[in-house]
């Protein structure tokens, strides 16, 4: 297993490089922050606040670095403490998402949430010490690779998981939960045409 400071050593060098420009890269891109870096510092911003549950969905072009940043924010959450898990819809994605020697590994979608097709589920959220119950409830973060490759069908049942994992955390959390915000101001009136 890799010691925390070597983590951390990893994360730093795999940051480097998302700073760093493409080598094709012109005088004017060579002066801006990358698009990898700055989407990595906006997420892990997010995470590191550790408030609202956020959907970061990130769209490109093959062979843009889209897996490489999943790996590192998948990194950053190991070192920062949250329960991470990372999924695909197919094994070959899935196999995509792994760091040697670290804890950033992905299965599929259907692995992770016990789906057997049309027939739902195998996890029982209410067996509380069976392993795949309590992997889920210990998942801070949900990483999804090849997000468009799931079909209506695979949404369905992973919202049927994750609706009432993120209410048994709400259970969870109530003694020490936070004062609900106050109701938003009511807007303001319809501004009315003055006369002439």
């Amino acid at each position: 297993p890799t010691t925390m400071e070597e983590l951390r050593a990893d994360l730093a060098r795999r940051e480097a490089l998302l700073r760093a420009p493409p080598p094709s890269a012109g005088p004017e891109e060579r002066e801006r922050e990358t698009d990898q870096w700055r989407l990595y510092r906006e997420i892990t911003a997010v995470l590191a606040a550790g408030g609202e549950p956020a959907r970061f969905v990130i769209q490109a072009s093959a062979g843009t670095g889209k897996s490489f940043l999943l790996e590192t924010i998948y990194l950053w959450c190991a070192v920062h403490g949250h329960g991470t898990e990372a999924c695909a819809p197919t094994g070959i994605a899935a196999a995509r998402i792994h760091v040697e020697r670290t804890p950033v590994r992905a299965s599929t979608l259907h692995y992770l949430f016990g789906l057997r097709g049309e027939g739902g589920s195998s996890i029982d959220l209410s067996k509380l010490e069976a392993e795949d119950t309590k992997r889920l409830r210990r998942m801070t973060v949900l990483l999804q690779d090849e997000f468009s490759m799931a079909d209506d069908e695979l949404w369905r049942q992973e919202r049927q998981l994750l609706g009432p994992l993120a209410r048994m955390g709400e259970e969870a959390d109530a003694p020490r939960a936070r004062a609900p915000a106050p109701d938003p101001p009511p807007p303001p009136p319809p501004a009315t045409p003055s006369g002439p």
